[in-house]
């Protein structure tokens, strides 16, 4: 649900935020889509509820400390891991500035005051109960407890980074020239200039979890 239902007006393309909760105020484009979006789930479960029914909703959120996925109180904030990572390639003399200023995550995490005001919008549910928790990486803490004496730095890179690959691989991919034909290598490159980071301090890198937990009633 954090994810846009579109994206024809990439507000982040030609910044260097990658993401709009990297933003000091957040992209207009982007909050009003997430609020029409948000509407839109929060009338179809509506429909589908009867009366009495309950819809638990937990997804990624800006917390009221300013975190959100993979930016927390602890360790290496993973965005600018991801910026530094993908600026080394034009270091590298593999992508130009455009493609280095081209990439815009379609993804907006809410605040819990726009989940809140969405959802004063639907009468026909009401908030039971409205938190914020942090999940903390498991790979990291894993490696921090238990694999951190038996595990290299490499070992927990090779581990860990992928996980941040499945969902974002192609939306750098996407900031990449459309005539290109080495797009796999440059790729490949990018992932590599990340664990290179990791495997310097495996114990700071990872990538917590923030979320808003909603439990809403049908009335």
């Amino acid at each position: 649900m954090h994810w846009l239902s579109s994206c024809t007006e990439p507000s982040l393309k030609s910044r260097s935020e990658m993401h709009a909760a990297r933003c000091s105020v957040a992209p207009k484009y982007e909050k009003d889509l997430a609020m029409k979006d948000w509407i839109s789930i929060l009338q179809a479960r509506s429909n589908e509820l009867v009366k009495g029914g309950k819809f638990v909703c937990v997804n990624f959120c800006v917390s009221k400390d300013n975190y959100f996925l993979g930016a927390t109180d602890r360790g290496a904030n993973m965005w600018d891991s991801f910026q530094t990572a993908w600026d080394q390639l034009k270091e590298q003399g593999l992508i130009d500035e455009e493609e280095r200023l081209g990439v815009s995550f379609p993804s907006y995490y809410r605040t819990m005051d726009e989940f809140l005001e969405g959802i004063e919008k639907v009468p026909e549910l009401k908030v039971i109960s409205a938190q914020e928790k942090i999940v903390r990486c498991p790979y990291r803490e894993l490696y921090l407890s238990e694999k951190s004496d038996s595990m290299s730095g490499r070992e927990y890179a090779e581990w860990f980074v992928p996980t941040t690959r499945t969902w974002s691989n192609s939306i750098f991919r996407g900031a990449l020239g459309d005539g290109r034909t080495d797009k796999d290598e440059v790729m490949n490159q990018f992932w590599e200039n990340y664990m290179n980071l990791v495997k310097e301090d495996p114990g700071s890198h990872g990538m917590d979890y923030v979320h808003a937990y909603l439990v809403l009633e049908k009335v």
